[in-house]
């Protein structure tokens, strides 16, 4: 069984987003991330099609993209619906 409370906090460590996938003309496919400041210095975080097979890229980097944006709110959903439960069961019990 996960843990859902570690992997919120994995998310909450990660740059904030947004984060987006584009094809690009000059350096093809990238991630691109909200500027970050490293020692002083704003950096945008890339990375380039090298990394994976070009035929999988796309999906790849929407995959990333998606589970950025997407994967902290289902965590805090899916938190919020255990603890519903947790008091229904003792809502029951009570009966």
């Amino acid at each position: 069984m996960r843990d859902f409370k570690k992997d919120l906090e994995l998310c909450e460590k990660a740059i904030p987003g947004p984060w987006k996938y584009a094809n690009t003309a000059n350096m093809g496919h990238v991630l691109q991330m909200p500027y970050i400041n490293i020692h002083g210095q704003k950096v945008m975080a890339i990375v380039l099609k090298e990394w994976t097979p070009l035929e999988n890229i796309k999906d790849n980097l929407e995959f990333i993209v998606q589970a950025r944006e997407g994967w902290p709110e289902a965590i805090k959903r899916v938190m919020e619906l255990e603890s519903e439960v947790k008091r229904l069961k003792a809502e029951k019990e009570e009966l």
